[in-house]
This record gives C-alpha cells, structure tokens and sequence, in this order.
C-alpha cells in the first residue's frame, strides 16, 4: 500500500533510509501499474517530502502558505488555543506537550507564541512528514522561523507511553507544563 519514491536521484540516499525506516518498498521509477500497486507515495522532491494520495498531496510546511500567513499576521495570545493552554496576557509562557502532534500545525502555533513544545507521533508516515518540515524550516534564511521551530522537540513515540515515563522519572525529556490533546 506504501512505497518511497525519489523523484530525483539526489534523494536517492534519503529515500533510501527511509524507505529501510518504514520497513516499505522503495521505487526508482513510478508508472500508471505502479501507482495502482501503491496507492500511498512517499515522494521525496526539491520541495520535501510529502505523501501522495491519487492526485492529492500531502506535506508539512511551515515557511510557506497558511503556516506563514498565521505566524505573521496570526491572533496573538488572543487566539483560543493559547487561551486553552493558560497563556494570557503576562509574561508565563508554558511548556508544552502536544500528544497528538499530526502534521504539527497546532504546535508550530504555540511554538510561535513562545512555547517550548514536544511533540509526540506515532504514525511513522506522519512523523516523516513533520521532521521534513522542520528540517526545511531549519534551513530557510528566516532566522524567526527558525528561532520557532528550534523550541519543537519531534519524538517518535506514543504519547501515552511517553507521559508514563514522564511520571516515573524513565525520560530525560523535560517534564511539560500542560499537555494539548487534539484528537481531531
């Protein structure tokens, strides 16, 4: 259902490792009888990495697009999810664990508040997909942006096990101030 295809040759490597990581097939060429094969593409480009779905593209990025548009013109402490976590008008930022961490677009906005945020995924394709967009993020000439992305923490792991090791000292993570649960 699932394979890794470099688009270019450049990727080669990377798409490599991957491909290992999530124990999946990887491609060198994509024809019609392929893509039938594997509905699921990972597709490593110039532009990242992003998972492809028929016609439909999925990616993380937060230097770009609707990412960027909320951090520069964004609500401020006065948008709800910094109200759900406790931030107000002081000077408390709390630390965060972001429990189901997705495509990261929940932490990537209280990052840009402040907060220091972990974020836990499981899902491999989904962690994937985040640690290509910080790492972009990292790399861009923005040093805002990367300032942000420096205070998210991405952790393979189930949040359930990681909050359990947490509360039994078994984690050398820092121990969060609130932790954000957004099950969709």
């Amino acid at each position: 259902m699932l394979a890794v295809w470099s688009v270019d040759q450049s990727f080669a490597g990377e798409a490599s490792l991957l491909a290992q990581q999530l124990s999946v097939p990887l491609l060198s060429d994509v024809d019609e009888h392929t893509r039938a094969a594997y509905p699921f593409l990972l597709v490593l480009t110039v532009q990242g990495c992003s998972l492809l779905q028929g016609k439909q593209r999925s990616a993380v990025d937060f230097v770009a697009g609707a990412s960027r548009l909320r951090r520069l013109h964004g609500g401020g402490r006065g948008q709800p999810i910094a109200k759900a976590i406790g931030i107000k008008s002081g000077n408390i930022i709390p630390s965060v664990l972001d429990a189901t961490a997705g495509l990261g677009g929940d932490a990537f906005v209280l990052a840009t508040l402040g907060c220091r945020v972990q974020l836990c995924e499981r899902s491999p394709v989904a962690h994937a997909l985040l640690h290509d967009g910080i790492a972009r993020a990292n790399r861009c000439e923005e040093q805002s942006l990367r300032e942000i992305v420096a205070r998210m923490h991405l952790l393979a792991v189930d949040s359930k096990q990681h909050m359990q090791n947490l509360l039994t000292d078994n984690s050398s993570a820092e121990k969060p101030d609130v932790v954000f649960l957004d099950p969709m």
